[in-house]
């Protein structure tokens, strides 16, 4: 039986985001190998670098990915886990080398 506000042909599953938004997180997250091991980086932990702007900028575009995740119905506790890397990364950044290394460590893509 179909809900009432469930389009017809329309799956229950939600769909994938944008490319755009992958590519995003794709560059934010693991754009970056160190080499001769499976650690990845991106241009996240790059910006942490920065002091203070950096973590800004990580938090600014971390904004459009959860919009995403959100609008293309993620399950709540991913969408969750999701804002807290984001959040946690921007309180962290102020704190120096420990937001690098929790930059290095996290990713926005989740797997999903």
């Amino acid at each position: 039986m179909e809900s009432s506000d469930q389009l017809e042909g329309e799956s229950l599953a939600p769909a994938r985001p944008p490319a755009a938004v992958e590519r995003l997180a794709y560059h934010l997250d693991d754009r970056f190998r160190v080499p001769g091991t499976k650690y990845r980086f991106g241009w996240d932990f790059v910006l942490g670098l920065v002091p203070g702007l950096g973590d800004v900028v990580g938090l600014v575009l971390g904004l459009p990915i959860i919009a995403a995740a959100i609008r293309y119905r993620f399950p709540k506790m991913v969408v969750l886990a999701m804002s807290v890397n984001v959040l946690l990364d921007a309180v962290l950044g102020t704190v120096p080398i420990a937001g690098n290394i929790f930059d290095f460590f996290t990713t926005r893509i989740c797997g999903c």
